[in-house]
Parts: C-alpha cells; sequence; structure tokens
C-alpha cells in the first residue's frame, strides 16, 4: 500500500492553515490483472478516462483500399522508427496518417514505409516542413505488381500513393 498527501490549494496561502487529504492506494508494482489496474485506478482517481476523450483520438485505423479514388484530407502526418521492421538491421522510417475521407467524414490513420506515400510525405516535408492540409482530391492510387524476394519466393504486392 502506498499513502500518499496532497496539499489543498487553500493552503498556499499565508493565512489558511496547513490542510492535507490523505488517498490509500495500491502499489502500482502490486497490479497483476486487468480488474487490479482498473480498480486501483477507481480508487485512485475516482474515474477512469477514455485515452480518445483525452486526446482526442477518433481516427480508427483505416485501410487504404478504403480511400482509392476517395477524396481525403491528410490533417496530420509525421515519421516513426519502426521497431518492427529493418533494413541493414536499421529501424526504417515510415509516415503515421491521420485524415478525414471527405465523402463520409470519416476519420481515419493509417501508415505507411513504402516508395509511395511515404516518399511522398517526406520529400513534401522536406521542402516545405508542412505537417498536414493536404488535400487528396482523387484519395489514394496503388500500384500492384509480383514480389519475388531473396529467397525466389514471389507474393502479389502493393504501393499506394496520394492521387491528386
Amino acid at each position: 500500500m502506498v499513502t500518499r498527501s496532497k496539499q489543498n490549494a487553500a493552503s498556499e496561502s499565508a493565512d489558511s492553515t496547513d490542510s492535507t487529504e490523505l488517498a490509500v492506494r495500491r502499489s502500482w508494482g502490486e497490479l497483476s490483472s486487468a480488474e487490479d489496474v482498473k480498480a486501483a485506478l477507481l480508487n485512485a482517481f475516482g474515474t477512469i478516462t477514455q485515452g480518445k476523450e483525452l486526446l482526442g483520438n477518433e481516427f480508427e485505423s483505416g485501410e487504404k483500399e478504403k480511400l482509392l479514388g476517395v477524396p481525403f484530407v491528410i490533417l496530420e502526418y509525421g515519421f516513426a522508427l519502426s521497431d518492427k521492421i529493418k533494413r541493414n538491421d536499421q529501424a526504417v522510417e515510415y509516415a503515421w496518417i491521420r485524415g478525414i475521407n471527405m465523402n463520409t467524414m470519416e476519420k481515419v490513420a493509417f501508415s505507411d514505409g513504402s516508395t509511395g506515400i511515404y516518399n511522398q510525405l517526406r520529400d513534401f516535408y522536406d521542402r516545405t516542413s508542412q505537417a498536414g492540409g493536404i488535400y487528396c482530391n482523387n484519395g489514394l492510387r496503388v500500384s500492384r505488381y509480383d514480389y519475388t524476394d531473396n529467397e525466389g519466393t514471389t507474393t502479389e504486392a502493393a504501393t499506394f500513393y496520394l492521387d491528386n
């Protein structure tokens, strides 16, 4: 168990007396199940707030296929290093995108690390430092092809591009 104290805002004034509110909660290290986590959060904070309420993340993971030929706007995008994909033992950079389908007003989120969308956004950002506000009149387009890996295995592949 951990006891914590919070100073009341009123105690900060010089003429008020020192007032302390005590709250007792389980140690975070004692949590071993989802139920424990929920109970500890409710005990410590009185409520559990969904992250999307705080972050405004109402974006659904979108399939790029749904944006083929469909007008959409890139509201914001950025770059991150993949912890899963490596090239020559180096983490590969990819673009994450948050946008809105202009036909349905559905908010979408997806990522791309290919020679298509990623390269387009990387080039645009390097030239302008603008990380959003891109209207794609024709949504996305796709190039489909057969890809043969180093072991000779051939699979169907696709590269998506922003289409104006």
